[in-house]
């Protein structure tokens, strides 16, 4: 595939964006980089690879670079970062398809994601990203915050609350507006303000109370007899081998339908399951997830063929599982998250599985973990909030002493002019 045909098809896919700031560049302080978006919502960083076995080398690459801009953060620079991988490779074997989800997965300095672009549309693929499509709400015409701090801010200006939570307009026009008088700063009465909460709108405590599990992975047979699950903490302990993590990747497959760090895709008829047990004897694999509010929910697999079920009933989709273990969906009204951020948020909040707790603690600092922990807990837009309302203040403040130093200078320069009258005037 011609590269430079690609970035052409990239700066298209741009030209809906007006304004010097969007438009893709090459940066001297990230070389491995073949373009650079910019934009007051994120930094994104376009690497195009030629060959499949150039993918992790690449990664590498150019994330070491990316960490070097991160230290220390640079101030006109927004939080979130991307680095996208465009593969032109013609051919996607499962060792690239194995190396491109390692990539993926690796959360560190900035999310990854890696494009196979061959033979496909650029613009299809573009979609699939979370920044993209450009639409006002990448561009910051729109507000993106949660529900509670929505609720947290009853009462304030709602147009100085939506400008903060919004990417534009940006902190300068905040500011000269707050001096203009445009936002009503006194806030009203917070008597009587209602949280919603999980009590507040009578939603269980659901908890897990057992797991049934039958061939899966490591396991041969576990019942719910076996391990009950009853306790406030669970500990599994035992010698390498023996299946605690199995223990932990059946609970995120039977709720997620996804193992974070497995491909749970067969690659040919000649490769072993990765999810089923090598020595079942059926090829049948079954995980049941027990639930204190005495309903369960039971995933199995034979071949290619996968059905889930709560209380017995076939489940339409991963999303309803997830909801019903959970003990919540989306209200009324707000865009449901993606069923992929949900697998994100299940595995990484509540599994403190070993590859997961290693990956997040030993090649971070602490501002990287920071970085990486809101991700996993859906924080990024509250973070993104109170970041701009610090740089509010902070710009306020600075704007305040200035002008109490010009008002003390145009009352010096003004007792100055009075003493000349009455010198003038012979007093």
């Amino acid at each position: 595939m011609n590269q430079n045909k690609l970035l052409t098809d990239l700066s298209t896919a741009l030209q809906a964006i007006d304004g010097e700031n969007w438009r893709l560049k090459r940066r001297d302080d990230c070389p491995s980089s073949d373009a650079v978006l910019h934009t007051p919502h994120c930094v994104v960083f376009f690497v195009l690879v030629s060959s499949c076995s150039q993918i992790e080398t690449a990664h590498k690459k150019a994330q070491s670079e990316i960490a070097a801009l991160s230290q220390p953060r640079k101030p006109s620079w927004p939080r979130d970062k991307y680095l996208v991988l465009l593969v032109t490779d013609a051919e996607f074997p499962p060792r690239a398809q194995t190396s491109a989800r390692m990539v993926v997965e690796d959360r560190f300095y900035c999310r990854k994601f890696v494009l196979h672009v061959y033979g496909k549309s650029l613009r299809e693929l573009l979609n699939s990203l979370p920044f993209w499509p450009i639409t006002p709400s990448f561009l910051g015409h729109e507000t993106s915050i949660s529900l509670g701090v929505k609720e947290l801010l009853k009462g304030f200006d709602p147009e100085l609350t939506s400008d903060l939570a919004s990417m534009r307009p940006g902190v300068d026009r905040i500011v000269e507006k707050i001096v203009e008088g445009k936002y009503q700063l006194i806030a009203q009465s917070s008597s009587g303000r209602q949280f919603t909460t999980r009590e507040s709108i009578n939603l269980p405590e659901i908890r897990l109370t057992g797991l049934d599990i039958s061939n899966f992975r490591g396991i041969t047979c576990i019942d719910q007899k076996k391990m009950p699950l009853t306790a406030d903490v669970t500990i599994v302990y035992g010698p390498n081998g023996t299946g605690k993590t199995s223990i932990a990747d059946a609970l995120e497959w039977v709720v997620t339908g996804n193992i974070s760090h497995v491909d749970t895709t067969k690659q040919s008829s000649n490769e072993p399951d990765p999810i089923t047990n090598l020595f079942s004897p059926d090829g049948t694999t079954k995980v049941t997830c027990y639930l204190n509010n005495d309903t369960f929910v039971s995933r199995a697999k034979n071949g290619g063929k996968e059905t889930k079920q709560i209380d017995g009933n076939h489940a339409q989709d991963n999303r309803k599982v997830i909801d019903h273990v959970v003990g919540m969906k989306a209200p009324v009204g707000v865009t449901p998250l993606p069923v992929q951020r949900l697998r994100e948020l299940f595995s990484g909040s509540h599994l403190l599985a070993q590859h997961n707790m290693r990956r997040f603690l030993e090649p971070t600092n602490a501002s990287d973990r920071f970085d990486t922990l809101t991700n996993m807990i859906g924080a990024e837009e509250f973070v993104r909030f109170r970041e701009k309302t610090a740089s509010v203040n902070k710009r306020l403040e600075t704007t305040l002493r200035d002008q109490i130093n010009e008002a003390k200078k145009a009352q010096h320069e003004s007792k100055n002019i009075e003493n000349k009258i009455r010198q003038v005037r012979g007093e």
